[in-house]
């Protein structure tokens, strides 16, 4: 019989634990000391920092939208913008450029420059209606998006991801010194194959299983 699987958020959430990455305590084989469980416990660690640092950004970027609602919605073309170079992007009208759109759009502006200029220089009542209402809103959505530094967070959470993926490689680069961590590793390996697919469409829904089907048979539950 399959044993349940234990996704990596619960590992990292704790709730996988028992005593160590879901492993019920086996009398005799466990090995304080195995390099696996050792990784093991530093990837859980890592992860659940990633994971709080991520929460973090994704809650600053729920406070930017609801203070962006509380300032007032300005749509234009569909679309809600909070800057007036968004509103100029789609409006296709000229505006301030930096080098990197220079750049960018250098090709662009030879082949319809002139033709673009035309097209901008003409009444547009739904734009100048809703640059207006943009500018009026412009100065508190700016102070909305440096209180909730979005970007601040999400590059805070980037370089402890990355440790979080430096740590998962350390328990596949890990040898296992007992029977508890050759079966630790058996069944991380099957969790990242569950959640992140196999390149065979054939394979993809009974490897994992498998994988977990000789851990089972080591730890006596086939």
């Amino acid at each position: 019989m399959k044993t349940q699987p234990i996704s990596r958020r619960a590992l990292a959430a704790g709730l996988a634990l028992a005593p160590v990455a879901g492993l019920p305590a086996l009398a005799g084989v466990v090995s304080a000391d195995d390099p696996v469980l050792g990784a093991l416990a530093e990837y859980k660690r890592r992860y659940a920092v990633s994971t709080a640092a991520w929460d973090a950004a994704s809650d600053a970027s729920k406070a930017l939208d609801a203070a962006r609602k509380a300032i007032g919605v300005v749509t234009f073309k569909g679309e809600e913008v909070h800057s007036l170079g968004r509103l100029e992007y789609l409006a296709d009208r000229p505006h301030t450029l930096t080098a990197e759109e220079l750049e960018a759009t250098i090709a662009r502006l030879r082949q319809g420059w002139a033709m673009q200029q035309e097209e901008a220089a003409r009444p547009d009542p739904e734009y100048q209606a809703a640059r207006a209402a943009l500018e009026a809103r412009l100065p508190a959505h700016e102070a909305a998006a440096r209180s909730a530094d979005v970007r601040g967070a999400e590059k805070r959470a980037e370089p402890l991801e990355d440790k979080t993926r430096e740590a998962e490689r350390a328990v596949y680069e890990a040898e296992p010194t007992s029977r508890a961590g050759a079966i630790a590793l058996l069944r991380f390996a099957a969790d990242f194959l569950e959640e992140n697919g196999v390149n065979d469409s054939m394979l993809e829904d009974v490897f994992p299983d498998a994988i977990r089907a000789a851990a089972d048979f080591f730890e006596g539950r086939a």
